[in-house]
């Protein structure tokens, strides 16, 4: 991949690694919302606490991980320090706007840092730690992550084909996921063939496994929902939450089951939701059995 530098305001341009996060069930509640004869200052008081809550659990634990490479970073001695600063990525930057969440990462040869696919590692390992984090407390997101690419302005607001392509993945997602598109997939095939003869390409191929590791492929059809759908499949490319190395991302393996196991009670609880009298609502119930597939457990009659 070349690098382009490309001076745009005080920002610059080139490749990135974007990933779009989204918060769901905030579209059906801003419907209730508007539907209410008076002004529901309560309700949305609620939900702006809900994605305000959403927000602030996502960058404690984005900050944990970006805080734990810090300190192993200072453990190093002097002497070496100057090298393993060239051997990582650029800095990963993140901004919120309403339920939405953007991540990205240049992967520009930029403040002469040589391994790029380590930011990668941290998007992509986060990322799939946040998304078990989450659905073992009820909040499910979708995601979309991408490299290609885009241009920084407004100090660090992203725009290009790398994010409206992230964002296109999220959508696809048609249960709580994380899609990995068809740029990120060449660029981690490429820099995992890499011959490992000088430490930067030993380190980036070392990167680019383990971000290969995080990823599971399926073939499923394009509307899961659809009684013929198994006519109309195509392979998907998602974050493994079942990977062993999400599994060595948690204190202890035990603290990874009970996550997993909160989490298919939460994709149950809300199937049954959507299959009761009150509920009815076969589209999401569906969409929820998936989800117990992606977990690892399906529901009865699946």
């Amino acid at each position: 991949m070349t690098d382009v530098k490309l001076d745009i305001e005080d920002g610059y341009s080139g490749y990135f690694i974007v990933a779009f996060v989204d918060l769901l069930g905030t579209g059906a509640k801003n419907a209730e919302i508007k539907a209410q004869p008076e002004f529901p200052s309560e309700m949305l008081e609620r939900e702006v606490n809900k994605v305000k809550t959403f927000q602030r659990n996502f960058y404690d634990i984005f900050d944990a991980v970006l805080d734990t490479e810090k300190r192993f970073d200072s453990q190093r001695p002097e002497n070496q320090k100057a090298v393993f600063e060239k051997l990582k990525g650029n800095d990963v930057v993140s901004y919120a706007f309403s339920d939405s969440i953007i991540f990205y990462s240049s992967l520009n040869d930029k403040q002469d840092k040589e391994v790029p696919v380590s930011s990668c590692y941290t998007v992509m390992a986060t990322l799939a730690y946040v998304q078990l984090w989450s659905l073992s407390r009820g909040h499910p997101f979708r995601g979309g992550v991408e490299i290609g690419r885009a241009a920084i302005f407004n100090g660090n607001q992203i725009l290009g084909p790398a994010l409206s392509d992230a964002a296109k993945l999220e959508k696809q997602a048609q249960f709580p996921r994380i899609i990995i598109g068809e740029g990120a997939r060449k660029y981690l095939q490429l820099y995992n063939q890499l011959p490992p003869d000088t430490p930067a390409k030993h380190a980036n191929r070392s990167y680019a496994e383990l971000c290969v590791g995080l990823i599971c492929e399926s073939d499923e059809p394009n509307e899961l929902c659809k009684k013929d759908a198994d006519k109309d499949k195509k392979s998907i490319l998602s974050l493994d939450i079942h990977s062993d190395f999400v599994e060595s991302l948690f204190r202890d393996k035990q603290q990874h089951e009970e996550l997993v196991t909160k989490a298919r009670g939460f994709a149950e609880s809300q199937v049954q939701r959507f299959t009761s009298q009150e509920g009815n609502d076969e589209k999401l119930a569906c969409r929820y059995r998936h989800l117990l597939n992606y977990l690892g457990e399906r529901t009865e009659g699946q």
